[in-house]
């Protein structure tokens, strides 16, 4: 794992963001050295214990990819998927109204109904990338919700270029995006340990990329109006 300083140019005048290792976390090299050596009973022993610990907190930890129990690991991905895709929308459930959806907490982003599509969007567009499946859910939703705010094109950012869904088409695209996950997960075969070049590898992309805009989402939510906003028991 690693984390960002930002560092001033002086040739471009712009800030650019330096990556280091945290200091107590694993460098590449020590990485490299936790897995020289280990057999894949080494692995399969680590998995049964991550599963362990799983089961007492509310949020699972992300899967290792190395083992030898290929169905085991298959529920596990499909029990990480669905965890996720449930507290991300959970984080939804603070907004207290449609309106909240639309209106945007900070000038410099899109409202939230455009994240709350988005990361279901990843996954259908990675995983016609990876040739999972076939067709689009929802061509015009996927085309409205494929890329977010590009600092280098502020058009983006024009509101007369949206006609953005409700909220209940949004979430009814969401449901028919997790049974295609779902499926996926279920039906397609690989092995271990699971590499950028698996099928599976597309998998664990949306899942993280979901996760990222929990925090980044979570943010936003943070910025905009107490009107628009609720008490949630999952986000005290």
């Amino acid at each position: 794992r690693i984390r960002t300083e930002r560092v001033r140019n002086s040739s471009c005048k712009r800030y650019t963001f330096a990556l280091k290792p945290v200091a107590g976390q694993r460098t590449q090299m020590q990485c490299q050295r936790f897995f020289r050596g280990r057999t894949a009973k080494d692995f399969d022993d680590m998995n049964q214990w991550q599963h362990r610990q799983n089961e007492d907190q509310l949020f699972p930890r992300t899967p290792l990819l190395a083992g030898t129990q290929v169905e085991a690991k298959r529920q596990e991905l499909l029990d990480y998927f669905h965890a996720t895709c449930d507290r991300y929308e959970s984080l939804f459930e603070v907004l207290s109204c449609d309106e909240a959806y639309y209106e945007k907490p900070i000038s410099l982003r899109h409202p939230l109904i455009f994240y709350y599509g988005h990361t279901a969007t990843f996954f259908i567009n990675k995983f016609l990338l990876a040739g999972l499946i076939e067709q689009r859910i929802d061509p015009r939703l996927e085309s409205m919700f494929a890329v977010g705010v590009d600092e280098m094109s502020w058009d983006d950012l024009d509101d007369t270029r949206y006609v953005w869904p409700s909220v209940a088409e949004v979430a009814d695209y969401r449901n028919k995006m997790r049974a295609m996950v779902d499926k996926v997960i279920r039906s397609t075969a690989f092995s271990l340990p699971i590499g950028w070049k698996d099928p599976m590898w597309a998998v664990l992309m949306g899942i993280e990329h979901e996760r990222i805009h929990l925090e980044t989402s979570s943010v936003l939510m943070r910025q905009h109006a107490l009107v628009f906003v609720q008490p949630h028991p999952a986000w005290r």
